[in-house]
């Protein structure tokens, strides 16, 4: 947050300004990040990564190495992020054949 203020001091903003400008951008940022997790979790998955906001807020990624230990929340496994990242990296008609593989999965 700190480092934002900076760059908008360095480029014209008053210290006031751009102390409420950066506090109101990483209130923001935290809003969206937690909404995200909540679609995660909102779908019966374990979301890839965590907020952790006792006394100083930490995001909590997937491969952090005390993951549970700092969010008490299992991690997602390596395998389940390289078919996130198969699938996300897919284009419209290349999605359609995990689609299909599921839709066979459960017939």
């Amino acid at each position: 947050m700190s480092s934002f203020a900076a760059f908008l001091c360095e480029n014209g903003a008053t210290k006031l300004a751009a102390s409420e400008a950066a506090e109101r951008q990483f209130e923001f940022a935290l809003s969206r990040i937690e909404k995200l997790i909540g679609r995660w979790h909102g779908q019966g998955l374990q979301a890839p990564m965590n907020l952790v906001t006792d006394n100083r807020v930490l995001l909590a990624g997937w491969s952090h190495d005390r993951h549970l230990e700092v969010t008490g929340r299992p991690s997602v496994s390596s395998d389940f992020i390289g078919i996130y990242h198969w699938i996300s990296d897919l284009d419209e008609r290349q999605f359609l054949l995990p689609v299909v593989c599921f839709l066979k999965l459960v017939d």
